[in-house]
């Protein structure tokens, strides 16, 4: 677990530095806000979505731990390469390797973790293994704040082999390499025994499974999307709010807004992987009812924190935002896992995983820059687009949950008959 814990922080230091870095990004790229939320969504998560069910094949099938390093590895070499890239067709190749490598780690760990821990435990397991997304985005946020800072006070850097670094490019550099220790870790760890012996079931098994349960699967995707997308969504772009809106600088913004997504991130992870846990316990469909609540949750503090005055008020508020929705991603995988049979955990996760991902990351990020570029014209508007779909995003999810309910109950005795 704490190796899982370790990886998913890697990869989300290197998956949200970029939205700390927006703004001389598009100064040197001369790129849009739309342009850049292609960067943040479709780049990566188009790979991601594509190369997760045959790496969820190959995860049924073979050591699990040696497709992590190998994930680990593409996704640290691709983002140091990012700092290669001087233009905008280089950069959104870099981010889609990056897609690429990012697509085995949570296939992966929701093989693994079933197979280690007992499944009145399994929510609190999957959402420890959450805490990495929270701890990774706020060290981006932090480290990369202050990176970009000292980088900036020296200006570019001139490095044998690869010519004149902007501080962007540098710090692309500096994070890529810090997941290499973990992958070679990765290719060295035991293989824990699969609980579920024999053949893998196969691509159509799989398929057939599904299909059989398409309602509720796809009501569940729908619940976990709405909350990945709000926080996609203001993970990406809460930067730049601070600096258009309160005039605050990147080094500034990273420092705090990286602790908020720590501790916040953190413990409502923590808090949403318990009452997952404890609700379960005492309830039918107890998951679908407590990562709703916690979306519910989440809801009117996303409406508040774009529209209060005071940068600290915003924070704070962005502050109990995160601890809702942090609650509700880190609980929301555990409900799909209580209704796949273990050998085919890989490709099933793989393909939903697919599916949320594409909807969360691919569409969250972008809307927002549509609504600012399309509706309002005004970069200064991203107050507003933010106020208006966020809490749009997170009602929608919870309506999903209203609706997976019943089906779920119906569903959960027959898989674990």
């Amino acid at each position: 677990m704490g190796l899982l814990v370790a990886a998913s922080a890697c990869s989300f230091v290197d998956r949200q530095l970029l939205s700390l870095l927006i703004e001389p990004i598009k100064a040197d790229l001369h790129l849009s806000d739309t342009g850049v939320s292609l960067l943040l969504g479709l780049a990566f998560v188009a790979c991601y979505a594509l190369a997760g069910p045959p790496i969820g094949l190959l995860i049924d099938r073979t050591r699990r731990w040696r497709v992590v390093a190998a994930g680990i590895t593409v996704w640290s070499v691709m983002t140091a390469g990012t700092a290669l890239a001087s233009t905008y067709a280089q950069l959104f190749l870099f981010r889609m390797g990056v897609g690429i490598g990012e697509a085995t780690l949570n296939p992966a760990a929701y093989s693994l973790i079933p197979d280690v821990v007992r499944r009145e435990r399994r929510g609190m397991a999957i959402a420890l293994f959450g805490l990495g997304v929270y701890a990774g985005a706020g060290l981006a946020l932090v480290i990369g704040g202050q990176v970009i800072g000292l980088l900036a006070r020296h200006g570019p850097i001139a490095l044998p082999l690869v010519g004149i670094l902007r501080p962007w490019q540098a710090a692309f550099l500096v994070v890529g390499a810090l997941g290499l220790p973990v992958a070679v870790i990765a290719w060295f760890m035991r293989e824990p025994d699969r609980l579920d012996a024999g053949e893998p079931p196969s691509l159509w098994d799989v398929l057939r499974h599904l299909r059989d349960h398409a309602g509720v699967v796809a009501a569940i995707v729908a619940l976990w999307a709405g909350v990945l997308m709000a926080g996609y969504s203001v993970g990406a772009w809460l930067p730049t709010f601070m600096g258009r809106t309160h005039g605050w600088p990147a080094m500034r913004v990273g420092l705090w807004f990286g602790l908020i997504v720590v501790v916040a991130g953190a413990s409502g992870a923590i808090t949403g992987g318990w009452l997952s846990d404890r609700v379960a316990a005492r309830r039918p469909g107890g998951r679908v009812i407590a990562v709703t609540a916690l979306a519910l949750l989440a809801l009117p503090f996303a409406l508040a924190f774009p529209l209060v005055a005071s940068p600290v008020g915003a924070l704070a508020l962005v502050g109990a935002f995160t601890f809702g929705q942090a609650g509700a991603a880190a609980a929301a995988p555990s409900i799909l896992q209580d209704v796949l049979p273990g050998r085919m955990r890989g490709f099933a996760s793989a393909l939903v995983l697919a599916a949320v991902t594409l909807l969360a990351l691919g569409l969250g990020p972008t809307l927002i820059a549509l609504v600012t570029d399309r509706a309002f014209g005004d970069p200064a508007a991203l107050r507003w687009s933010l106020a208006i779909a966020v809490p749009t995003m997170l009602g929608l999810a919870a309506l999903a949950g209203f609706v997976a309910l019943p089906a779920y109950r119906k569903l959960l005795p027959k898989v674990n008959a």
